[in-house]
Parts: structure tokens; C-alpha cells; sequence
């Protein structure tokens, strides 16, 4: 008897056991189910920064990239990865962003909120990262490096460094460097090793590609730089070459003859016959090479360069009747004592009969269709050239008994010279024509 209840005694607790141990068993179960189905986790992604292309602060982003990161190990087969604008839209699941694989940004940095949501549950998690746009170096793109080809080959030495200046800007903390392909500069690869002394491998002209990149951020930005390699013929070796002399660029030196003394601009040393040679006029400006075509020289600001124009001051006195000891040579007269020749001083203008016109009114200038000129001698004689010194065909009317005028409506837009004879004396008067 008393066995027979140590019996029933045992196997009752050994039946709470197995209950107990069921139950416990079931709840493992029904944890271990929950984490496989509700296992999702939002990694933290990267922040994503690109250089700008155009240094307005706004660029397209592949916000998309980040989805594997955010994924992690979980199957992209069973989570969606979707981004936001704002924290609460994430968490919401309300108005995500529509094309996420070009996305451009609204703010610059920029918090994008990502959510990763488990397709069959629901189940979301959300993370941020920022995405921003940093500026790319601001450059000049450079003029045209010019050299003279002495043996006519195509063929020069150019100094590469020598354009530096011009287009870093003053630019500090980059580097820049040169390649003879877009390709090699856009990968940063195979830069020209000699950019002080490079032998183009194009004939007469070449175009060299210049990286210039931030050394602190990497961003770069590349322009291009055109090598000429000029003929420098200089047939009247007044230190302008024959080919900047065909001012009209038509091919035909001939045919340009500034001051129409009937000899043609490449074989006149004086092509303004203002009896200042050219070589002078142009080397007004200083640290001219030997190599280099001549510089721009214009010290009335009239657009038309010294060497060409007949008044270099724009006094409206002729350079050669500032010669005031009358000995053929107007660089030699400073009367102010100034250090400055008269001819390019335009304060220094002496009452000189043989050019004085009081009165003189020519107007509107710039013009578009009429032009006046007032207040002259009945026999006087006007006549209209363009830049190159070649007449223009204007019909000039009297307009009163002592003006005259002409109409501009069909030339083309540029400076022109009228001059003005009246007996002995003369005036060269620039005309802008604006049309």
C-alpha cells in the first residue's frame, strides 16, 4: 500500500515535469519563431559626399548605394529599403523619395532618414546618414599658349608651368598637373612629366588637358589649353609676324594697309604712319619675349592697339603732330617733363594751329544709323575707314553750310576712324559703331 502511493507520488511529479518542460519548450519555440521573423536591424550607412560639377551645391545622388550596407546580412529578398526626408515620414512610412537612384539634394549637407521594413510582418527599422556636395576647385580656363616654330616644323618646346598663374587664380592647397588625354585627366594618370619644357607631339596646334584638384577634399576640375606653334615670319621685322598682320583674315597680307601709304602692313615698319615704328609701339609693354607674338598694347583704352592706332593717347591730337621740336620723332617730346612721351600722355595736347578744332562737334558716337559733323569749312573732306585702313564707301551730305553727315545703318559693328582734312590741317576722330 505504502509503495503502491510512493508510486503514484513519483510519476505525478515526473507528469509536472513534462508539462512544465513542454510549456517551457513552447515558449522558446514561440521566441525563437518572433526573432527569425521580426529580426530586422538598420545598419548605420555612410554618409555620401561627391564633388559638385558645376559648384551650385546641388548634385544627383545614388542613394541606393547604401542599401546593402543598411541591409547587412539580412536577404534583400525578404526587407525593403526605402529613404525620407524627415524622421517622422520614415517611421510613418509616408511620401518617400521617388527616384532614390538620382535624388538631388534640397540642402547642403543633407539628413536622409532610410527604413528597412520586413515584407511579410511590417516589421521596420529605421537610420540616417548625410549626403553632401563639396566644391571643385575655381579656375580660369587659359588663353592660348603661343610660340614662335623657327623652323617651321610644327614643332616647338612649350612652357606648360608658364599658364599656371593664369589659372589657379591665386587658388592655395591644390595641385595641378597636365596630360595630353580628357581620359588621362579625368583618372588623375600618366601626367606630362616635362610640363616646363614640353615638345608638342601634334603638329602646329595641340590641346593639353589641365587637373586642378584640392588637395584637402580630392575634388578636381580639368580645362583645356591649346598650344600653338606659330610661323613667326616678320617680313618687315617691326616685331608684329606676318600672320597677326593679315588684320582683315582673309589670307591675303596685300591687302591691309592701315595707314594707306600704299605699302602693305607686313612689309611697312610704321603701319600706323604715325612715325613711331611699331617695334616701339608694342614694346611699350615690357617682359616681351623673343618667342611670344606681341602683347596688346593700347593706352587710350579704344580697343585699337598702339601700333595701329594714329592717336595712342586719344587726345585727338595724331601722334605725328605731337613731334613739338618737329625733329620726325614723337618719342622723343615730353614737355611736362613727366617721363612720359606727349604722344601717350593725353593731358599734354599743345595749341598747335595745323590741328586745332575748336568747334568741332561729331555725334552721336557711338552711333547706329546718322552721324553729324558739325561745324566746318565748307571745302573740308571726310572720309570713313574701317580698322584694317581701308575707305568705307559712305555717301557724306552737307547737311548745313558748315556741317556734314553720313549714315552708319549699314556697316558692321566696330571702331572706325573718321578723318577730317580741312587745308592744312587734320583730325582723326574714332567712331564706335554700334548696330
Amino acid at each position: 500500500m505504502w509503495s503502491h502511493s510512493l508510486y503514484l507520488i513519483a510519476k505525478s511529479k515526473i507528469e509536472l515535469k513534462i508539462k512544465i518542460m513542454k510549456q517551457i519548450l513552447l515558449i522558446l519555440s514561440l521566441i525563437f519563431s518572433t526573432s527569425l521573423v521580426h529580426s530586422q536591424l538598420a545598419n548605420q550607412a555612410p554618409n555620401i559626399i561627391s564633388c559638385d560639377d558645376n559648384n551650385d551645391g546641388v548634385l544627383s545622388f545614388d542613394l541606393t548605394i547604401n542599401n546593402s550596407v543598411i541591409l547587412g546580412s539580412q536577404n534583400p529578398n525578404d526587407f525593403s529599403v526605402t529613404y525620407y526626408l524627415t524622421q517622422s515620414e520614415a517611421e510613418n512610412n509616408i511620401a518617400p523619395i521617388a527616384t532614390p537612384a538620382s535624388y538631388f539634394n534640397s540642402a547642403n549637407p543633407q539628413v536622409i532618414y532610410a527604413r528597412i521594413t520586413e515584407n511579410s510582418s511590417g516589421s521596420y527599422d529605421t537610420t540616417d546618414f548625410s549626403i553632401e556636395v563639396l566644391p571643385i576647385p575655381l579656375i580660369n580656363d587659359p588663353s592660348s599658349l603661343e610660340i614662335c616654330d623657327d623652323d617651321l616644323d610644327g614643332f616647338t618646346v612649350f612652357d606648360l608651368v608658364s599658364k599656371n598663374e593664369e589659372i589657379l587664380n591665386n587658388l592655395s592647397n591644390v595641385s595641378i598637373s597636365y596630360y595630353e588625354t580628357e581620359s588621362d585627366a579625368s583618372s588623375i594618370s600618366n601626367p606630362i612629366s616635362n610640363p616646363s619644357s614640353y615638345l608638342n607631339v601634334v603638329a602646329n596646334t595641340q590641346t593639353i588637358y589641365v587637373n586642378v584638384q584640392d588637395i584637402i577634399t580630392t575634388c578636381f576640375t580639368i580645362t583645356t589649353l591649346d598650344l600653338i606653334a606659330l610661323d613667326c615670319t616678320d617680313s618687315d621685322s617691326d616685331g608684329v609676324i606676318d600672320s597677326s598682320e593679315d588684320l582683315n583674315s582673309n589670307g591675303n597680307l596685300n591687302d591691309d594697309d592701315t595707314d594707306m601709304d600704299n605699302i602693305a602692313n607686313y612689309l611697312d615698319d610704321d603701319d600706323d604712319g604715325d612715325n613711331v615704328a611699331t617695334i616701339n609701339e608694342i614694346n611699350i609693354s615690357s617682359g616681351r619675349s623673343s618667342n611670344q607674338i606681341n602683347p596688346f598694347v593700347d593706352t587710350d583704352s579704344d580697343l585699337i592697339e598702339n601700333y595701329l592706332d594714329d592717336d595712342d593717347d586719344g587726345d585727338n591730337v595724331l601722334t605725328i603732330d605731337e613731334d613739338y621740336n618737329n625733329n620726325g620723332d614723337p618719342t622723343d617730346d615730353d614737355t611736362d617733363n613727366s617721363g612720359i612721351p606727349d604722344y601717350l600722355e593725353m593731358n599734354v595736347a599743345l595749341s598747335i594751329g595745323s590741328f586745332n578744332f575748336k568747334n568741332l562737334k561729331t555725334y552721336p558716337n557711338p552711333s547706329r544709323e546718322i552721324v553729324y559733323v558739325e561745324n566746318l569749312n565748307i571745302e573740308s573732306i571726310i572720309s570713313v575707314y574701317d580698322i584694317q585702313g581701308r575707305q568705307i564707301n559712305v555717301n557724306i551730305q552737307r547737311n548745313t553750310t558748315n556741317g556734314f553727315k553720313f549714315n552708319t545703318r549699314n556697316l558692321n559693328r566696330g571702331i572706325y576712324l573718321v578723318k577730317i582734312q580741312d587745308g592744312e590741317k587734320q583730325k582723326s576722330i574714332k567712331l564706335v559703331v554700334d548696330n
